[in-house]
C-alpha cells in the first residue's frame, strides 16, 4: 500500500456538527412534549394558564420535532442503502433489539402494586410490542423505514413516494383509528398511525438528504429568512384557526428546512451548541429513559397534585417543563455513562456484538458507535 493510500485509510473523516445539534434539540423537544402533556393532564387549575401557553409552543414546534428527527435518521443511512445486507444488519438489528427490550421493561411497571389497569398484563405486553403502544414507536419505525428505503432505492422517485402519501395525507384519520383500536386491547393507544404518517420524511432523508441539505445550506439570506417566516406564519395561522391538521404535510416540510437552516448556521463553538451536540450524540438513553421518569412524575402528581402548597405555586408552572426536561436529560445521560462503565449493564443500550457484527469490513469513513439512536454506525455526511 502506498503512502497516499495509507494516509487515506488512517485519515479521520470530517464529521458535520449540525446533525448532532439538530438531533439533540429534537430529542429534548420530545421530552418537553411528554412533560407538558403530563403537566396539563394532572396539574391543578392554577397551573393551567401556563400549561395552555406551553401547549401552544409545543404545537408550534411539532412539525419540526419528529419530521426533522426522522429526516436526519434517513440522512445518516443514505450511504449504506447500496451495501450488501451482511454489512448493514446493524441498521435493523439494533432498533429491533432496543424496541423489544425497552418495551418489555416499560411494560413491567404494570406489575407494581399501584395503578388501575383495564387490561391484563399479557394483553398490555403483546399490545405494546405489536401495536407500538409502549411509546417507543420511533424504534419500531426505523427498521421498517430502512427496509423500505433499501428495497425502493432503484425505483423512480414517484413510484417510491406513492405508497407513503396516504399515511401523510390521511395521518389524522389513520392515527385516530389506530389509537382507538389500541385501547381495545391495551391500556395505551397504538401509535402505528404515527409510523405511517412519518415514513415519507425518513425516505426523503435517505434518498435525497444530502441534496436537500446542501441546497438549504447555500440559500441566500433573504430566501432563508422567507422560509423561517413562512413556517412561522402558516403554523401560527393554523393554530389560531384550529386547523393544524390540514397543513401538517406542508409545515412539516417547512419545519425540516427551518431545522436544518438553524442547526447548520448556528455557531458550533457556542456553549448551547456544544450542549446540543453532546445530547445529539447520545439521543438513545434520553429517548428510552424518559418514559420511566414521566411515569414517576405521573405517580407523584396523583399523590401530591391535590396538596394546597402545589396549588399556591402557579409561578412554578412556567418553569416546570424546562426544569423537569433538563433534569430528565441530565439523569438519563448519567445513567448511560454509568451503564458504559460496567459491562454487566451495557446490554441496556447495546445488543450482543455477534448480532451486529458486519459480514465484511466497513468502508473507510465509517466509525461504529452504539450511541446512535438510529441503530447504526455514525458517519460523516
Amino acid at each position: 500500500m502506498g503512502k497516499g493510500a495509507a494516509a487515506l485509510v488512517t485519515q479521520k473523516p470530517i464529521r458535520l456538527t449540525w446533525p448532532d445539534m439538530a438531533r439533540g434539540a429534537c430529542v429534548m423537544l420530545v421530552v418537553l412534549h411528554h412533560v407538558i402533556r403530563q403537566m396539563v393532564d394532572q396539574a391543578p387549575e392554577s397551573w393551567q394558564m401556563a400549561g395552555a401557553a406551553w401547549t401552544v409552543l409545543d404545537d408550534f414546534l411539532t412539525p419540526i420535532r419528529i419530521p426533522l428527527f426522522f429526516f436526519i435518521s434517513g440522512l445518516l443511512v443514505q450511504r449504506s442503502l447500496s451495501r450488501p445486507w451482511g454489512e448493514t444488519r446493524k441498521r435493523w438489528v439494533v432498533p429491533v433489539y432496543l424496541y423489544v427490550l425497552w418495551s418489555t421493561l416499560l411494560t413491567l411497571r404494570l406489575l407494581l402494586p399501584w395503578g388501575d389497569h383495564e387490561h391484563s398484563f399479557l394483553s398490555n405486553f403483546f399490545g405494546n410490542l405489536v401495536l407500538a403502544g409502549s411509546g417507543y414507536w420511533y424504534l419500531y419505525a426505523l427498521p421498517l423505514y430502512y427496509l423500505y428505503s433499501r428495497v425502493t432505492r432503484r425505483w423512480p422517485w414517484w413510484l417510491a413516494l406513492l405508497p407513503l402519501l396516504p399515511g401523510l395525507a390521511f395521518r389524522d384519520q389513520f392515527t385516530e383509528w389506530m389509537q382507538s383500536a389500541g385501547y381495545e386491547v391495551m391500556d395505551s393507544a397504538s401509535l402505528l398511525g404515527s409510523i405511517l404518517a412519518n415514513a415519507a420524511f425518513y425516505w426523503i432523508g435517505a434518498r435525497y438528504g444530502a441534496i436537500v441539505m446542501e441546497a438549504l445550506r447555500n440559500l441566500r439570506w433573504l430566501v432563508s429568512t422567507s422560509l423561517v417566516l413562512g413556517y412561522t406564519a402558516v403554523q401560527s395561522i393554523a393554530i389560531a384557526a384550529g386547523s393544524v391538521d390540514a397543513v401538517v404535510p406542508v409545515v412539516s416540510l417547512l419545519g425540516i428546512g427551518v431545522g436544518i437552516l438553524v442547526a447548520s448556521r448556528a455557531s458550533s463553538d457556542a456553549l448551547p451548541s456544544r450542549g446540543l451536540r453532546y445530547v445529539g450524540e447520545r439521543t438513545l438513553p434520553v429517548y428510552v429513559l424518559q418514559f420511566f421518569f414521566v411515569s414517576v412524575l405521573s405517580l407523584a402528581w396523583s399523590r401530591m397534585g391535590s396538596m394546597p402548597i402545589i396549588d399556591q405555586m402557579p409561578l412554578l408552572a412556567w418553569l416546570y417543563p424546562v426544569l423537569v426536561t433538563t433534569a430528565i436529560v441530565l439523569v438519563s445521560l448519567g445513567v448511560y455513562r454509568v451503564a458504559n462503565l460496567f459491562s454487566a449493564l451495557r446490554w441496556l443500550f447495546t445488543p450482543p456484538e455477534r448480532w451486529t457484527r458486519p459480514a465484511a469490513t466497513p468502508d473507510v469513513g465509517v466509525r461504529p458507535s452504539a450511541t446512535d439512536s438510529d441503530g447504526g454506525p455514525r458517519r460523516s455526511v
